[in-house]
């Protein structure tokens, strides 16, 4: 029998697009559109085969009758890297966001420019967006990682699953500023909130 390799280190495999022309910005905000929310899943088939997307939402309907318990073992099984937890983080987006800065070469914390070069200067902090963000574990990583030296603005729901600020153990979240958009309530799908973020 041959047995699976799981291996700890990875290794991205980008898509390449360097021979394709740049897109115009007037061709990018054409393909903006408005209207209202439309919250059925198995219409949402304008970028997915219809038939994939029902054999999907079938296949993972097996998991609606497992209770609390019997979902997070199963979960555990069918990845072994989820028995890792949530480290020193408030949660465990914080230790998804740090195997993904890892692979990317620290690209979330500490980018580059093509030639090398540090985007962030010495002497400037870095700023960020953490948008659908709550309860906050990417940003307590990102915070954690480069301490006082970074400033970043979370856009998130308000309600039970906003940012948890007092549960940021290992980021300093003084550093951290909430945004809920000209409305008030973090809805990303309110084009007044988003364009609000936009000057915030």
């Amino acid at each position: 029998s041959t047995m699976e390799v799981v291996s700890v280190e990875e290794v991205p495999s980008w898509l390449e697009g360097g021979h394709l022309p740049a897109l115009h910005m007037s061709t990018l905000q054409s393909w903006k559109q408005n209207g209202p929310r439309n919250l059925n899943i198995e219409e949402c088939t304008d970028f997915c085969d219809p038939n994939v997307l029902a054999n999907i939402i079938s296949k993972k309907s097996i998991f609606d009758s497992l209770d609390g318990e019997e979902m997070r073992r199963a979960r555990t099984r069918s990845n072994p890297f989820e028995t890792i937890g949530k480290g020193i983080f408030l949660n465990r987006a914080a230790m998804k966001m740090a195997n993904m800065d890892r692979v990317f070469d620290f690209m979330f914390t500490s980018p580059k420019t093509q030639t090398e070069e540090p985007m962030v200067k010495k002497d400037e902090l870095l700023y960020f967006a953490d948008v659908c963000a709550g309860p906050g574990g990417f940003s307590e990583y990102i915070l954690w990682r480069n301490k006082w030296r970074a400033k970043g603005f979370g856009f998130t729901l308000k309600g039970e699953n906003d940012f948890k600020l007092s549960d940021f153990f290992s980021g300093p979240c003084e550093s951290f500023e909430p945004y809920y958009g000209s409305k008030g309530d973090g809805d990303v799908f309110n084009p007044a909130n988003i364009e609000s973020l936009m000057h915030f």
